[in-house]
Order: structure tokens, then sequence, then C-alpha cells
């Protein structure tokens, strides 16, 4: 076998450190990258206003209106309002959620309808106010 000479040996030892320096440095940057992957997405600022739980029903009855106008799907109408108006008895802590629902799917619905018929809404209004009454 050769003898390394003294130049040799400290190459070699020199490569051994660069080479253990190169392992952590990648290792370092390996978990910064994949710990920048995993970080939630900074929040957006806010563009739109909060709306209230009744503004948010309402749109979303007043779509659900709007669509079952369109179709013209009375029974379909009907029975959402039949059952909204069973939830706003059953829970009435949940009155703004129900009460938003009702009155934009009345409004979806009479909004769109070539001739208005307010015989459905009026006799929901009636049993609300004496609904109210009893109370």
């Amino acid at each position: 076998m050769e003898s390394k000479t003294r130049e040799e040996k400290l190459c070699s030892k020199w490569n051994a450190v660069t080479k253990i320096a190169a392992m952590l440095l990648i290792g370092v940057f390996g978990t910064l990258a994949v710990s920048a992957q995993t970080l939630p997405p900074p929040n957006p600022p806010q563009t739109a206003p909060v709306l209230t739980t009744f503004e948010r029903e309402y749109n979303y009855g007043y779509q659900e209106g709007e669509g079952f106008a369109s179709r013209k799907d009375r029974a379909n109408y009907e029975w959402f309002l039949a059952k909204y108006y069973e939830g706003l008895n059953m829970y009435p802590e949940d009155a703004d959620f129900y009460q938003g629902r009702i009155q934009g799917l009345t409004y979806g619905w009479l909004e769109n309808q070539p001739e208005r018929d307010f015989s459905t809404y009026n006799k929901l209004l009636k049993s609300l106010q004496r609904n109210s009454a009893e109370k």
C-alpha cells in the first residue's frame, strides 16, 4: 500500500469536512423548505362586509326562492317554506336563521313571478303574527 503524503491526508480531511458541511446545509435548507410549505397562508384582509345571520340567510333563501320561481316549482317552494316555519317553531333560539330564510324564500319567489301571488305570504304573515302574539 502506498502511504499517503501529508498533503493528501490534509486534503482528504478537508474533503470529509466539506461533505459533512454540505450535508448539514442540505438538511437545514430542506427542513426550511418543508416548513415553509406547511405554514398556513397569511390571512387576507377582509374585503366584504360581515353579514348578520339574518342577512346571510335572507340572501340564501332569496336565491332558493328565485330558483323555485324560475322552474315554476310551487310544490318545493311551499315544502321548504313549511320546513323553515316548523324549524322556527321548534328552535325559537335560531329565530334569525329561520326568519331570514322564510323572508328570503318568500321574496325570492314573489319578485320573480310573472303575476305575483300573495296568498301563501299572507297566510304565513298572519300565522307568524298570531304566534308572536301568543308568546
